[in-house]
């Protein structure tokens, strides 16, 4: 019996079919490249007349610059401040010159904060880190007076160790880098609203900013995937996991699914022409780089079959089938270990 690049692609259905043939990578492409939902400011720091008025009132019985800070923190902060807490989530990101009491985040709680500190001519910044125990990044401005370094987060007690945060290891951005923030948020609201020729240009703004930044480049790679930018979203990709000093496992693992997907594209046309060793040699490649994927396994099961070696097609096409519980594919792995033993 000689199992059919027809026949293979049946194995689990239209899904698996549909899987085999784009190589797990379904490209999407969005038609309204110029959506109006990409408006961010020139200028993000830009403070509103109500910043303004918050500033002027709450520094106005401080002289020393710590006491400026402590005031500022006070009158900014997310219990009895002016701040409020929202989630990202659904919205797109805001800028200083936005009304205080709108919901935000921690970027741009930062953002507020910065544009604060320029109204005082403090010099400021960001760092950027994460929380212990949360996968999500975490962004604080940061205040330098006397050579010491302040960290500013509404969410937490003011010159006080915020909860969790690795400050000594967190990226710091100095003034001229901090806008890559907003930019930032802005990809990442893109994404989420499948906009990604607009991701894409926010995230170019923000690496423009910042080029140093892991999360950018991911970013960038991953709204060029899915215009189908498929080498430039390698290199980003390749970009982010140099950068990466977290070991983040998803940044990780893009820069060899990009490696992946050229590998099963490659080998999917040597299946069409039936150059069997050929196709075995990527699979194997595919297997290395993502070893948690049947569809390799499969596929170098498939190439053993049909060179006879029904021993290595056994193995393989049990590995599949222990990912997948797939009963076709039971039943290739069966036959292969039938063929094997008849040819003892």
């Amino acid at each position: 019996m000689t199992i059919t690049r027809r026949q293979f692609l049946q194995l689990s259905g239209g899904a698996a079919a549909t899987a085999w043939l784009s190589a797990n990578l379904l490209v999407e492409r969005n038609a309204d490249a110029q959506s109006k939902r990409y408006c961010p400011v020139k200028d993000p720091f830009k403070p509103s007349e109500e910043l303004k008025k918050l500033v002027a009132d709450s520094i106005s019985r401080a002289t020393k610059p710590e006491d400026k800070l402590g005031k500022l923190h006070e009158a900014l902060n997310t219990d009895t401040g002016a701040l409020a807490k929202q989630s990202q989530a659904g919205r797109r990101p805001r800028s200083a010159e936005e009304p205080l009491g709108l919901g935000r985040d921690c970027s741009e709680f930062a953002l507020v904060f910065v544009s604060a500190l320029d109204i005082l001519g403090i010099t400021s910044g960001l760092a950027v880190g994460n929380i212990k125990g949360r996968k999500e990044g975490h962004v604080v401005a940061t205040a330098t007076v006397a050579g010491k370094e302040y960290l500013l987060d509404p969410q937490s007690d003011f010159n006080k160790t915020i909860e969790g945060f690795d400050a000594s290891a967190a990226r710091r951005l100095d003034r001229a880098s901090s806008g890559s923030i907003y930019y930032r948020e802005w990809g990442d609201y893109l994404l989420d609203q499948k906009d990604y020729a607009n991701a894409a240009t926010a995230f170019e703004t923000a690496k423009s900013l910042d080029p140093n930044s892991a999360y950018i480049w991911n970013g960038l790679g991953f709204a060029y995937e899915r215009i189908g930018k498929k080498d430039e979203a390698q290199e980003c990709y390749k970009m982010a996991a140099k950068l990466d000093a977290s070991g983040d496992k998803a940044i990780q693992d893009n820069a060899s699914r990009v490696d992946y997907n050229e590998l099963m594209e490659k080998a999917e046309k040597l299946v069409a022409e039936k150059d069997w060793k050929g196709a075995l040699a990527l699979y194997e490649k595919a297997i290395e780089l993502q070893p948690e994927r049947p569809i390799p396994q499969a596929g170098a099961g498939l190439c053993h079959f049909n060179l006879g070696e029904y021993k290595d097609a056994a193995k393989h096409f049990e590995t599949a089938y222990k990912m997948t519980k797939d009963p076709q594919i039971k039943k290739y792995w069966d036959e292969a270990k039938k063929r094997a033993a008849e040819s003892k």
